[in-house]
């Protein structure tokens, strides 16, 4: 109904003593406090499924363990940092991070996949490591990237995109780069050492994540997004995380994955990047 139908409806009803009382429903449904097996969860996704999930069954995008002892270069950065007694000492962090990212070492996406056949990702930089189940194809996941990276980059008063600069996620990266992820990661860290970690009911308030879930029902999940967070809660000893369902992504349905149906992979190779992922984080 548009705004001034619904001026003109409250009024008559107002005026005969009727009241609305609009009660939005919340951005989520909160299945934290009810015993549900994960293969049932997308029953519920007609809206995000809010559950709270294992920092150690996390997997990283697009390659990395989020556990607390984890190889992960965020993870590594933070929890040597920690280590130091000056925790206030931001240059501390900046070279852990550096150091850290300096032992990314692909040279393409088909490298940081383990899928040194394929014919197309060998000739890609390993930011462009498109997953089987996304709904992107490849052009539009690198111009999501690109995208990201860039309007990211800007916020921290730097005009600089992916193709110099680097993708925080799988390096190498420059120095810029580097300076731009360990400001973003220092501000995260202190946050949540000083204040505690606290979730938003608002949208966007929790990871969106999926879940991927073999035909044993053990499962894993991965987050879209929120990364800086998730790295800086393991690194501080959080064993949970409340998160937000988006999708289940089920290995039996590889066939039907998008890039699987568009011919990028083969089905035997969509099933090795899922388990690469699924078993250690492809590290």
């Amino acid at each position: 109904m548009a705004p001034d139908i619904k001026n003109i409806a409250n009024k008559i009803a107002n005026r005969h003593g009727f009241h609305f009382n609009v009660q939005r429903l919340p951005y989520y449904l909160d299945l934290r406090n009810i015993e549900i097996p994960t293969r049932a969860i997308d029953y519920y996704l007609t809206r995000d499924v809010l559950v709270s999930l294992p920092l150690g069954a996390g997997r990283a995008l697009p390659r990395g363990v989020l556990g607390s002892n984890s190889q992960h270069p965020y993870i590594s950065a933070i929890s040597r940092f920690l280590e130091f007694r000056n925790i206030s000492n931001y240059s501390v962090l900046r070279d852990e991070l550096a150091n850290s990212l300096g032992r990314a070492t692909w040279n393409s996406a088909a490298e940081l996949l383990s899928l040194p056949d394929h014919d197309i990702l060998t000739r890609q930089p390993p930011w462009a490591a498109l997953l089987p189940w996304q709904e992107h194809n490849l052009d539009q996941w690198k111009e999501k990237v690109s995208r990201s990276v860039r309007t990211e980059n800007k916020r921290e008063g730097y005009d600089l995109d992916v193709t110099t600069g680097g993708w925080a996620w799988t390096g190498p990266v420059n120095d810029e780069k580097v300076q731009i992820e360990s400001r973003r990661l220092y501000r995260v860290f202190f946050s949540i050492l000083e204040n505690g970690y606290k979730r938003s009911a608002a949208p966007g308030g929790d990871p969106p994540v999926s879940i991927l879930l073999r035909e044993d029902d053990e499962w894993r999940w991965q987050p879209h997004t929120n990364q800086h967070r998730l790295c800086v809660l393991s690194a501080l000893g959080y064993s949970e995380v409340p998160v937000r369902v988006k999708r289940i992504v089920r290995r039996e349905d590889a066939p039907y994955w998008p890039n699987v149906v568009n011919g990028f992979y083969s089905k035997k190779q969509a099933l090795q990047i899922f388990d690469d992922i699924f078993d250690n984080g492809l590290e």
